[in-house]
């Protein structure tokens, strides 16, 4: 984990976006249950040993029959670790041949929630 911004204010609001270049190589990687992890970020985080607590937005690519699936979610994650499943999707497929682009906008606005993905 990478500390990009560290706010003490209780009405922060955080925003972070980007694009990702995927390249797709192998199928094993992706063969989890849960997929591959593209990216993960963590707001309103603590770190507790190796636990990283707090809201995660996350992407994973998981394999389909026809391709790969994008699945973009947000969690929560426990201090124990225990991860709960707020919201969660599945784009696609992508066929296993292609190279593409994910352009993502994660939005932490303290009551809302939002992650984008294009």
């Amino acid at each position: 984990w990478e500390s990009i911004c560290h706010c003490s204010n209780a009405t922060s609001k955080l925003c972070i976006a980007g694009r990702l270049h995927a390249q797709c190589t192998s199928q094993a990687a992706f063969a989890e249950p849960l997929g591959a992890p593209v990216f993960r970020l963590c707001s309103r985080g603590h770190r507790r040993g190796e636990v990283v607590s707090g809201v995660h937005f996350a992407v994973h690519l998981r394999v389909a029959s026809s391709g790969l699936l994008l699945c973009p979610c947000i969690s929560l994650v426990l201090t124990d670790g225990q991860e709960v499943g707020l919201v969660g999707d599945a784009l696609g497929p992508v066929p296993l041949t292609d190279d593409f682009l994910v352009d993502f906008a994660a939005v932490d606005q303290g009551r809302n929630l939002q992650l984008d993905i294009i």
